[in-house]
């Protein structure tokens, strides 16, 4: 919809809706992660269900939460009306 300003990455409408999963695996620090931009995958091998990164807040939250550099975990067959994705179309 564009009624606010965009982020600093000129994107409009990004927090406060869910929480969005995003393809990396949660790790406590970003020591080690790929500088090339591809997500961070099979970091624990031999977990059954991968802990996958969610970021952003949503709208249970609190307004602190509504930031791309807030994330949290989940099991990645986690389910809650609270968590969601971004369809992303490259024009």
């Amino acid at each position: 919809m564009g009624l606010k300003k965009p982020n600093p990455w000129g994107l409009y409408d990004i927090y406060g809706n869910v929480w969005e999963w995003v393809q990396d695996e949660y790790h406590i620090s970003y020591k080690g992660a790929p500088a090339d931009g591809r997500a961070w995958e099979n970091l624990f091998p031999s977990i059954s269900i991968p802990v996958r990164v969610r970021r952003g807040g949503g709208w249970n939250g609190n307004a602190g939460c509504c930031r791309s550099a807030e994330r949290l975990f989940a099991a990645q067959d986690k389910r809650l009306n609270s968590l969601g994705f971004r369809a992303v179309w490259v024009i």
